[in-house]
């Protein structure tokens, strides 16, 4: 059955690339498409998570008048998490990249920063180093632009994680430092913050 939600996931998103691209237009049109997608939707089975999100994704795209970024976020960034909670890292790749450009096309600087840190994990667990550190950078960079510090503190444990796997503890160290820091000052407690990076 893995193959069948893989198949109706990438239908999916070459219907909403279509719906962005066309903002709406495309889609419409379409109906041959857009019944594929529904068909393939219909063969992943009921107790598969990715199903509900892939089905919400197509409502969204059918019953918006015109594609924006914005209506289709949520459920593209928990299909992504889905996906990576199931061991799908390259879809997860795809789809959090995705997100990712369609975001900074319009820039969305906030659908840009969630995109963009979930793309650092997966490409972290990938073994993409370099690539990573630039996803982290990206979304630290657009998170201080907008003032969200809560949202930097999720992204200093990404980059502490990195570090840390460059073998540059020391670095690493004075990130979740900064963090613990920077929670304090948002009010929320040392242990959060630890935890928080403990869990990246």
């Amino acid at each position: 059955s893995e193959w069948r939600a893989v198949l109706a996931g990438l239908l999916t998103l070459r219907l909403v690339d279509a719906w962005l691209d066309d903002h709406g237009l495309l889609v419409t049109k379409d109906a041959v498409g857009l019944q594929g997608v529904r068909e393939a939707l219909g063969c992943v089975p009921e107790r598969d998570p990715i199903r509900p999100i892939l089905c919400e994704l197509v409502d969204v795209v059918t019953q918006m008048e015109r594609g924006n970024v914005q209506g289709i976020a949520s459920p593209m960034l928990r299909y992504g998490e889905t996906l990576q909670f199931t061991n799908q890292w390259r879809l997860a790749l795809d789809v959090f990249a995705n997100i990712l450009s369609h975001a900074e096309a319009v820039q969305d600087h906030l659908i840009t920063i969630h995109a963009a840190r979930r793309l650092g994990s997966v490409l972290k667990h990938l073994g993409h180093m370099d690539a990573s550190n630039n996803a982290y950078a990206l979304a630290f960079q657009k998170a201080t632009m907008i003032n969200k510090p809560d949202l930097c503190v999720q992204i200093r444990s990404g980059i502490a994680k990195n570090l840390a796997l460059a073998g540059r503890l020391t670095d690493a160290d004075a990130v979740i430092q900064t963090s613990i820091r920077e929670t304090q000052v948002l009010g929320l407690t040392a242990g959060w913050a630890s935890a928080l990076h403990d869990q990246v």
